[in-house]
């Protein structure tokens, strides 16, 4: 299931998935409540998928965040944990309460860098990168980007290796909205020429 997110196309996502939301929810719920961070870190990234994909952000995001973040405490390996963070991590404008963004968003990182699976530490350095440059961290954000450069493969599904050129889009918005910047040579209206000379 998560491999099929990796490409695109909704609407076939729909007709093969929908249908089980209710049953991951389900499910996900259970495992929450009975402290079974296994089975919530799976279920909370399927229907983590399903809403970016087809239900988009809907009223239960976060609060599934939130129980997914509350299972870190019960994950008795780095996997598990990792997995987590991917089911609590901010969508959209949603975010956990009280869960710093940014703090959040290191601690991903630092996870999948620990479990060694590039292609999941590929979208958690995307987002650090974000979370640097809109908090006005650039050489935090530049970092960010250049690791996350050093392991995309070009074999990678579209969809994953789109995911850094939508963040550098974001990176250039923060950086504008920011003023002048290292990144940009410090004209305001040049904002994230760096971010995207890292993708060419």
């Amino acid at each position: 299931m998560h491999a099929d997110f990796q490409t695109p196309g909704c609407r076939q996502l729909r007709e093969r998935y929908s249908a089980d939301y209710d049953d991951l929810d389900f499910a996900f719920e259970s495992a929450c409540s009975r402290g079974e961070a296994g089975v919530g870190a799976m279920t909370a990234q399927a229907l983590l998928n399903l809403d970016r994909a087809v239900h988009h952000v809907t009223a239960s995001t976060r609060r599934r965040m939130a129980a997914a973040h509350a299972l870190l405490a019960t994950a008795g390996n780095e996997l598990l944990r990792a997995w987590l963070r991917n089911g609590a991590a901010p969508v959209f404008s949603v975010a956990i309460p009280g869960v710093p963004r940014l703090e959040f968003a290191e601690q991903r990182v630092a996870v999948w860098r620990a479990v060694g699976n590039s292609q999941k530490l590929y979208p958690a350095l995307a987002a650090l990168e974000a979370k640097c440059a809109r908090a006005g961290d650039e050489a935090a954000a530049d970092a960010a980007a250049a690791e996350a450069l050093d392991i995309e493969d070009c074999r990678w599904p579209p969809a994953l290796r789109m995911v850094g050129a939508r963040i550098d889009a974001n990176v250039a918005l923060y950086s504008r909205l920011n003023g002048p910047s290292r990144m940009t040579g410090g004209l305001p209206g040049d904002a994230g020429a760096g971010a995207a000379k890292r993708r060419r």
